[in-house]
C-alpha cells in the first residue's frame, strides 16, 4: 500500500521525509532546508513542487509521531496542550494539530490529536490513541494513510487500528 521513510535527529527534529503510495501511484518527497520546507511529488509522470516556510511549532511526519508523543509525555500527563505541525505530503503542505490527554478507561491513556484550523476540523474528525501507562501504543481511531477505493476513485480511510509491541521498550 505504501511506505513511510524519515531522516531525523535523536530528538525526532525531521530533515527528510518521502512516501511511496503505492494505491496512487505517487511518489512525494519533503525535505527541511533551513526554515524552508520543500515539497515533491511525482504521478502518472507528471512533477508538482510547492514551498512552505516553517514557523515556530515542531514539525512532525507520520514514522517521527510516536518519538514526539514520547519526548511530550511529561507535558500531556501534566494535562498540558502539544501543538505542532503535521505534514500532509499529499496535499504538498503542513496542517497545524494539538495533542492533549482526554478521558480513559481504567490503566490507559487516551491522547487526542486535533487540527487547530476550524475548516480542517470540519473535514478530519480527531484521530484518538490509546497508549498503555508505559507509553506503549495500543491502538488508534481515526484518519489512517492507506485510502480505501470508492467506485473509480481512491478515498481517505478512518479506521481502528490495533498495535501489538514486539520490542520491549522504545529507544
Amino acid at each position: 500500500m505504501l511506505i513511510e521513510l524519515a531522516a531525523h535527529d535523536t530528538g525526532y527534529k525531521v530533515r527528510e521525509f518521502t512516501e511511496n503510495q503505492f494505491q496512487l501511484g505517487k511518489v512525494s518527497k519533503m525535505t527541511v532546508e533551513g526554515n524552508k520546507l520543500r515539497f515533491y511529488s511525482l504521478a502518472g509522470g507528471k512533477e508538482k513542487s510547492a514551498e512552505e516556510t516553517l514557523g515556530s511549532l515542531p514539525l512532525v511526519v507520520g514514522p517521527t509521531f510516536y518519538g514526539f508523543v514520547y519526548n511530550n509525555w511529561d507535558s500531556l500527563m501534566a494535562g498540558k496542550t502539544v501543538k505542532f505541525r503535521y505534514c500532509v505530503l499529499a496535499r504538498m503542505e503542513t496542517v497545524g494539530f494539538e495533542l492533549k490527554k482526554t478521558d480513559s478507561a481504567a490503566n490507559q491513556i487516551r491522547i487526542q490529536m486535533k487540527p487547530t484550523s476550524f475548516v480542517i476540523s470540519l473535514l478530519v474528525d480527531p484521530i484518538h490513541f490509546t497508549f498503555l501507562p508505559d507509553k506503549t501504543l495500543v491502538s488508534l481511531e481515526g484518519r489512517v494513510p492507506p485510502k480505501i477505493k470508492k467506485g473509480n476513485d481512491w478515498a481517505d480511510l478512518d479506521a481502528y487500528e490495533i498495535y501489538k509491541s514486539v520490542a520491549p521498550a522504545f529507544r
